[in-house]
């Protein structure tokens, strides 16, 4: 006689019978045709799961970038007003040319400008960051269901084949 389960009260596999079906091989069951419909409809739903993390990706490797673009602004920045000084001495002194410390200026102003756009835009950034990261797991889930029902399935049909082989 077969034991019970304690709160379901259905009827448990003998011990032999779980011990072989814990030893047979996925590829011993998986020519099931319920199972082969659902190898196919992972497949296809990682495919959409892995094009929504690389499109993650790309935005995440982009904005894990951007804290050292803006130092290496800043330090750019710092380098310019130190060069400041000495080059507008210099056309002070000389020819009255100042067109090295306008490009110096110019520079200057394109580094705050990086910075200012940078700054105002980190919460549109972020806004993007969870819509991205909610698409990945959103298509996350129908891969984990089918991988579940997949388990689910293969863990029965190994019980039933140990059961036949056993019996």
């Amino acid at each position: 006689m077969n034991a019970r389960h304690p709160r379901t009260g259905k009827s448990l596999p003998r011990y032999e019978v779980l011990e072989l079906a814990a030893k047979l091989n996925d590829s011993e069951v998986d020519a099931d045709p319920q199972l082969q419909a659902w190898l196919s409809e992972l497949t296809k739903a990682k495919v959409i799961w892995h094009a929504a993390i690389a499109d993650f990706d790309v935005i995440r490797f982009r904005v894990a970038a951007i804290p050292s673009e803006i130092e290496k602004a800043k330090a750019e920045i710092s380098e310019i007003e130190a060069k400041r000084p000495s080059i507008i001495a210099q056309a002070t002194l000389g020819n009255g040319d100042f067109s090295s410390d306008e490009e110096l200026i110019k520079r200057r102003s394109e580094l705050l400008l990086k910075i200012e756009r940078i700054t105002l835009s980190a919460p549109a950034i972020d806004s993007v960051m969870r819509q991205k990261n909610a698409v990945v797991a959103e298509t996350a889930r129908p891969v984990q269901s089918i991988e579940d029902s997949i388990a689910e399935r293969r863990r029965e049909l190994k019980l039933a084949e140990a059961e036949r082989r056993c019996a």
